[in-house]
């Protein structure tokens, strides 16, 4: 699996800051920050906030998580299932291996025992 490049995921929290008529000063001092150049960063991708301060975010925005990072969800969605049915793929076939020499197990008992 392709590891994340965090400081380039896309969001919307520029877009959602400026929905609710707020400037990135006015942000920073509602989530108590000395300064708004965490807000710049995360908004223009150079920083990828931690949960607690996307869920700030969310909340200030009056939207949800996954809306604010719609796009990069959307992106991870494809390789997350792809990851999975291969992996789902790969363990039925290790069943049906197991099956199919327990069944050879029996079936050669079987004649052992005539």
């Amino acid at each position: 699996m392709k590891s994340i490049n965090h400081r380039r995921i896309p969001n919307l929290l520029r877009k959602s800051r400026k929905a609710q008529g707020l400037t990135q000063k006015n942000v920073a001092q509602i989530l108590g920050l000395k300064s708004s150049s965490l807000i710049c960063r995360c908004e223009s991708s150079r920083c990828f906030p931690s949960p607690p301060r996307m869920f700030d975010f969310a909340i200030l925005y009056q939207t949800t998580v996954d809306e604010l990072f719609s796009d990069f969800r959307k992106s991870r969605v494809e390789v997350i299932l792809k990851a999975k049915n291969e992996f789902l793929q790969k363990k039925a076939k290790e069943k049906m291996a197991q099956e199919t020499q327990n069944d050879e197990q029996k079936y050669q008992q079987k004649l052992q025992g005539h």
